[in-house]
C-alpha cells in the first residue's frame, strides 16, 4: 500500500541543488518529502532538517556501485512505500526508479539542465524502461519521450536581479570547481597566471591539487551557507560550467564566468560542460570562456558581453 510520500532521489552536486530547486514543484508540503542522496558537506547543509537517506557514494558511469546500492534502495521503497519516486540522476536514478514501480509508486526521471542537446547515458537507458516519464529541461530535443516541462535557467532574468559588478582596482575573486572528482589544474594555473594587481583570491578547489605558491585562500570543499557567502562577498565568480555551481552564483544575485571542462584533458566524462556555458551566456546570464581566454581584464570585471553566443549556437 502506497503513502503520501514523495521520494526524490539524486547525485550530489549539481543534481542535487537543481531537485532541491524543483522540489517545490514536486512536493509543495516539505513534511511529505524524503531524500536519497550522497552524504557530503553540500547535502547535509542543502537538506538540514529535511528526512534524508544517504546512500553509498557513486561515481559518473561507476555501475558497480549501482548494483551495490539495489539492496538500499529496496529497503529505502519498502520503509517508505512512495506515492512517486523522482530524479534528476545521475545513475544513482537506475537504483530508484525502475524498483519504485514494484512498489506501486509513479517513476519520473528529469534530465539535467546541464543536457542541452539530449540525454545524458543514464538518461538513454531510463528512456528505455516502461512506465518511467522522462522530461527534458530543454524544448529544442523534447520529443514523443522527452516531455519539456520546467528548465531550473527559466526563473533568472538578465536585465532584472543579476549582477554584473563593475570592474575595480583591488577585484575579490571566487574560484569554485565544483565537487567533481576530476581535478582541473588548466584553470587554477591560469587564473594564478592572470590574477589583476591587487586582487584577493579565494578558491574551492574539490579534487583538483593547489600548485605550488598558490595565491589567497584555498580549501577542497565547504557548506552550501559557506560557499554563498564567499559569492556574495566577491566582485567576480570564476566557475567549471557545472549546472551547481552555476545555479548558486544565480541565487545569490551575481552573473559568473563560466569555463568549461574538456574531455580531452581529463577534466570531465564528456564535453556537456562546454554547451552549459554557452546556454547559459546565450540567455545572458552568465559569461563564457575557454581557459586560455581568462585574462587581467576579464577576471577584474570587464565582460565587454565577452564571447555571447547566437542563439543559434547556444541556446535552446
Amino acid at each position: 500500500m502506497t503513502t503520501e510520500t514523495t521520494l526524490l532521489v539524486a547525485s550530489t552536486g549539481g543534481h542535487l541543488t537543481e531537485l532541491v530547486q524543483l522540489a517545490p514543484h514536486i512536493e509543495p508540503d516539505p513534511d511529505k518529502r524524503v531524500w536519497v542522496t550522497f552524504d557530503t558537506q553540500q547535502s547535509r547543509s542543502l537538506l538540514h532538517g529535511e528526512r534524508v537517506h544517504f546512500i553509498a557514494f557513486m561515481a559518473p558511469r561507476q555501475w558497480g556501485a549501482l548494483v551495490r546500492n539495489f539492496a538500499r534502495s529496496l529497503r529505502i521503497l519498502r520503509q517508505h512505500r512512495p506515492r512517486q519516486v523522482v530524479s534528476t540522476g545521475a545513475g544513482v536514478a537506475l537504483s530508484f526508479l525502475p524498483f519504485g514501480r514494484f512498489f506501486g509508486a509513479s517513476a519520473t526521471y528529469i534530465e539535467s539542465a546541464a543536457r542541452v542537446d539530449g540525454p545524458s547515458a543514464t538518461g538513454k537507458l531510463i528512456a528505455r524502461l516502461p512506465r518511467i516519464a522522462t522530461y527534458t529541461q530543454h524544448t529544442n530535443w523534447s520529443d514523443g519521450t522527452w516531455q519539456y516541462g520546467y528548465s531550473v535557467f527559466d526563473s533568472f532574468d538578465p536585465d532584472g536581479e543579476l549582477t554584473r559588478r563593475p570592474r575595480c582596482d583591488q577585484p575579490r575573486l571566487f574560484v569554485q570547481l565544483g565537487t567533481l572528482d576530476f581535478p582541473f589544474i588548466r584553470l587554477v594555473q591560469r587564473v594564478a597566471a592572470s590574477l589583476p594587481a591587487n586582487a584577493e583570491v579565494v578558491w574551492q578547489l574539490g579534487a583538483t591539487p593547489p600548485p605550488a605558491a598558490l595565491p589567497g585562500r584555498a580549501f577542497d570543499f565547504a557548506s552550501t551557507d559557506e560557499i554563498e557567502t564567499l559569492i556574495k562577498e566577491s566582485t567576480v565568480v570564476v566557475s567549471h560550467a557545472g549546472v551547481g555551481s552555476a545555479l548558486m552564483a544565480l541565487q545569490n544575485g551575481i552573473r559568473p564566468i563560466l569555463v568549461p571542462r574538456s574531455q580531452a584533458h581529463g577534466e570531465h566524462v564528456d564535453d556537456h560542460q562546454l554547451e552549459v556555458a554557452r546556454e547559459l551566456a546565450a540567455r545572458g546570464i552568465a559569461t563564457y570562456a575557454d581557459v586560455d581566454e581568462l585574462d587581467e581584464a576579464l577576471l577584474s570585471g570587464d565582460f565587454r558581453d565577452w564571447k555571447l553566443p547566437t542563439v543559434e549556437e547556444g541556446a535552446t
